[in-house]
This record gives structure tokens, C-alpha cells and sequence, in this order.
């Protein structure tokens, strides 16, 4: 099935109208089969997941990572994770604390937990549930030994 793209047309109206539209070519290659529905409500929110990455303590190419996701501002769950580099040849990834920092209510609000181990790839997840704010950073990082990593961060846009 052949997908057509809107035409200028259409994007007018859709502009001046509260209505998305859509239009397909048939099975048959010749008749388009059109269709129209209410455009969803503003202030809508997909989930949406996203990552960051910086450099940590360890070997060459050791890295902390951080997954976000939620929907909106609302965040679900943050995990922060570790790859010991040239490290990981002969050990395990080892974290002795993962740390995620954001801003709640205009506080810098930080969260830690405490160590483990695995073949690697080491990882914590913090359930968060939590709304925090917009255009503000959250990040995360770990330490391995006395060493703090570089903050990952991305950015809350609502």
C-alpha cells in the first residue's frame, strides 16, 4: 500500500481546523481512500524515553549511562548504568554508588544507592513516579572507588 503525502491543501486546513487528515492509495493502486479525525487535545503527552552518556572512572572507554522514562514531566523510572571500559577484561563492573540528581519544586533534589556488581554492564533503577521540572537537567553518574564520575544528563522539556 502506497502512502501519499498531505497536500498543502490539507495542511491548511489542518491548521485552521481542529482535524487530522490522511490519504492512502487503495489495493489497487489507483483509488485514494481519504480519512479524517478530531486532532488529539492539546497538552497530550507520549511516552518518551532518552539517554545520556559521559565518561566514568575505570579503563579506557569506561562510561556511566543514563536511561529516563516517562511521559510529560512526569518521570517513571531513571536507571543509571556502568561500563568499566578496558577495565572489564579482567574484572566485573563495579559500582561502589549510582547518584541521580534533578529539580523538583525549584529544589535540586539527589538520590543515591548503594553498590553492585555484574559481568560487563552494571545497572541501578530509581522508581521515581515523580513530576519534576521543566527545562532543567537530570542526571546521573556513579562512583567507583573514591571516584566520581562526569555527570550524564539530558535535558526535561515538557
Amino acid at each position: 500500500m502506497k502512502m501519499l503525502a498531505p497536500t498543502k491543501a490539507i495542511a491548511a486546513a489542518t491548521a485552521i481546523t481542529p482535524y487530522a487528515h490522511a490519504s492512502e492509495v487503495g489495493d489497487d493502486g489507483v483509488s485514494v481512500q481519504k480519512a479524517s479525525a478530531p486532532a488529539p487535545a492539546q497538552n497530550v503527552y507520549a511516552p518518551r524515553d532518552t539517554d545520556g552518556a559521559s565518561w566514568a572512572p575505570g579503563g579506557a572507554g569506561a562510561t556511566n549511562w543514563l536511561y529516563v522514562k516517562g511521559d510529560g514531566l512526569n518521570v517513571r523510572t531513571a536507571a543509571v548504568a556502568y561500563m568499566a571500559g578496558s577495565n572489564m577484561i579482567q574484572n566485573n563492573a563495579c559500582v561502589d554508588e549510582f547518584e541521580i540528581a534533578y529539580y523538583e519544586n525549584g529544589q535540586r533534589i539527589t538520590e543515591t544507592a548503594g553498590s553492585n556488581c555484574a559481568v560487563g554492564r552494571v545497572t541501578h533503577r530509581f522508581d521515581l513516579y515523580k513530576d519534576v521540572d521543566a527545562h532543567t537537567p537530570f542526571c546521573g553518574r556513579v562512583r567507583v572507588g573514591e571516584n566520581w564520575g562526569n555527570y550524564a544528563c539530558i535535558n526535561i522539556l515538557p
